[in-house]
């Protein structure tokens, strides 16, 4: 007995050391990827813009969106849940500051029942989900496409879904094989093991990824009290 007490113990330092990994990654990745030199000059290109132009409230309000985000990447604990509503603020964020690389913003849905907002979500789990609509259907498309981040229960489980209905060039995700969703799937490996799973695929004219989460708590600070 004491010896598969020493071995459970093991496995799972094990397990919460890998989703530490994998969120550190998932923070840097999200610096590199989005916080470059060329989407940060466009940024305040955009927020000098605004500020000449007069619209100081919303130069101020883009400025917050950006430190909110960058606050956000650098924030230590990632491999701690948050909330479906604080994930969803990040997000919101993201979009915010990416917006200003668009003449035109993209249209987003964000659909988040009340029952769920306080459920429990790994942090910046959507972001490369996000990133990926923006650069494979947006991008292309020249703003047209929509997408929807939505939250619903599925059983006792937990479905986020980013989907959009642009067209683009999906063969560097198609299948799950994008680096952003390799990403996410294993960071849910790493922190719910069998209990989660990730689906990936066209979706109509466009493409769809759901996460389908154990219903856990945001207070909970590691994968390793769900084994």
């Amino acid at each position: 007995e004491l010896l598969v007490a020493t071995h459970r113990a093991a496995r799972l330092a094990r397990n919460a050391a890998e989703a530490d990994r994998a969120a550190d990654e998932a923070r840097l990745v999200a610096l590199r990827n989005e916080l470059n030199p060329h989407m940060l000059f466009n940024t305040f290109n955009s927020l000098s813009s605004l500020v000449l132009a007069g619209r100081n409230g919303e130069a101020r309000s883009m400025l917050e969106r950006l430190a909110a985000y960058m606050r956000a990447c650098l924030e230590d604990g990632d491999g701690a849940l948050v909330t479906v509503a604080d994930e969803l603020e990040l997000i919101e964020a993201y979009l915010a500051v990416e917006a200003v690389r668009f003449a035109q913003a993209p249209e987003v849905r964000i659909d988040c029942p009340d029952g769920l907002s306080d459920a429990g979500a790994p942090r910046l789990i959507l972001q490369p989900l996000v990133e990926n609509a923006m650069k494979y259907a947006v991008h292309p498309s020249s703003g047209a496409a929509v997408i929807t981040i939505s939250a619903a229960e599925e059983g006792d489980r937990l479905r986020l879904t980013v989907q959009d209905t642009g067209g683009g060039d999906r063969a560097a995700v198609d299948g799950g094989t994008g680096r952003g969703v390799k990403l996410v799937a294993r960071r849910l490996r790493a922190m719910f093991g069998d209990a989660a799973e990730m689906r990936a695929g066209p979706f109509g004219d466009g493409f769809r990824v759901d996460l389908i989460l154990p219903r856990v708590s945001p207070a909970l600070e590691g994968a390793a009290a769900l084994r």
